[in-house]
């Protein structure tokens, strides 16, 4: 059974897209390539030890809002909301961070990695 309270960050000199998703694939949290600034590492780091990897709702509230993680549908009070592929990803992201900052550069690679996928 695996551990899922372990986290694995690669670090690679491979950068191809196809390397990358071939490691988040086998279960990695997340993919650093070569070179990279020590800030950035540290930064990822902690936000991989801060990040909920286990879930156990499957439909995620804040106030009025909500989002069901399996059909990927948000909805504010009972209405669903008309999002595209990103936002949705946005909107998820945001819901299970709740309670703690997320930078615009913590979200926009979020995004950016599930749409290439």
């Amino acid at each position: 059974m695996p551990d899922c309270e372990t986290k694995v960050l690669i670090l690679s000199a491979r950068g191809e897209v196809s390397v990358k998703v071939s490691g988040l694939d086998a279960g990695a949290n997340d993919y650093l390539t070569k070179p990279f600034h020590l800030d950035e590492l540290a930064a990822r780091i902690r936000s991989l030890t801060l990040r909920r990897f286990t879930q156990s709702d499957i439909v995620l509230t804040c106030g009025k809002l909500s989002f069901d993680t399996k059909a990927r549908i948000a909805s504010v009070d009972s209405e669903a909301l008309s999002l595209t592929r990103k936002e949705t990803g946005i909107m998820e992201y945001l819901m299970l961070n709740q309670g703690r900052p997320v930078s615009q550069e913590e979200l926009i690679e979020h995004v950016a990695r599930e749409c290439d996928e």
